[in-house]
C-alpha cells in the first residue's frame, strides 16, 4: 500500500490507533478509515516507519559527507624527457664542428642534445682539447653591461643560455666588481 501525498506529521508520543488516525491529515485518515481495524494498524505502522527516522538518516548522510576527503591539489606531471642518442657519424660531425670553433650551445641546439652532452662527447674523444670560455669576449662585455645595469646573474645567464655561476666566473675573470648578494 503506497500513499502519494504531502509529508505526514505524526505525534511524538504513541497513543491509541484512533488517536493517531485523528492526527493524520484528512486524505489519509479518510483512506485508512475505510480499512478494517487490523489493516489500519498495518497501514499506520508502515506510515510511521517511513516518516519517523528521517532525522537519523539526515545525520548519517551528514556524517558521510564529512568523511568524504577533500580533493587534493592537481598535480601536473612534466612530459617524459626525450633522449636523442647520436649515431657514430653524428658524433664525428659534432667533434669536427666543435674543432672548427662552433659554440657548445649552438652544437647543442643543432644536434638536439644538452650542452653537457656535447662536452661529454668532446671529452670522450681524447684528441680534442676542451674550450672553456662559455662566453666569447664580446659576450663578456655585453654580460658586464647587463650586470652593471642591475640585471641579476641568473637573468644574464638566461640571456646567454648558460648558468649564473658561469656568468659570475666570466665576469670575475674580466675584473667586474660583484654586487653584494645579500641586498
Amino acid at each position: 500500500m503506497v500513499f502519494h501525498g504531502p509529508p505526514l506529521l505524526m505525534p511524538s508520543t504513541a497513543g491509541s490507533t484512533d488517536a493517531l488516525l485523528d492526527s493524520v491529515r484528512r486524505p489519509l485518515s479518510c483512506f485508512i478509515g475505510e480499512l478494517p481495524p487490523s489493516a489500519r494498524q498495518i497501514a499506520l505502522v508502515e506510515v510511521m516507519g517511513r516518516y519517523s527516522n528521517q532525522g537519523e538518516m539526515a545525520s548519517q548522510l551528514g556524517e558521510l559527507v564529512q568523511m568524504t576527503p577533500e580533493p587534493g591539489p592537481v598535480v601536473h606531471r612534466r612530459a617524459k624527457q626525450v633522449h636523442h642518442r647520436l649515431r657514430p657519424s653524428e658524433i664525428e660531425q659534432l667533434i669536427t664542428d666543435y674543432q672548427s670553433g662552433v659554440l657548445v650551445r649552438q652544437l647543442a641546439v643543432r644536434y638536439g642534445i644538452n650542452r653537457d652532452t656535447v662536452i661529454e662527447h668532446v671529452r670522450r674523444n681524447g684528441g680534442v682539447r676542451h674550450r672553456y670560455p662559455a662566453l666569447l669576449p664580446k659576450e663578456i662585455v655585453e654580460a658586464a653591461q647587463f650586470y652593471r645595469s642591475g640585471q641579476s646573474l641568473a637573468t644574464v645567464g638566461k640571456h646567454f643560455g648558460i648558468n649564473a655561476s658561469t656568468v659570475r666566473s666570466a665576469l670575475l675573470r674580466a675584473g667586474v666588481q660583484m654586487r653584494d648578494c645579500q641586498g
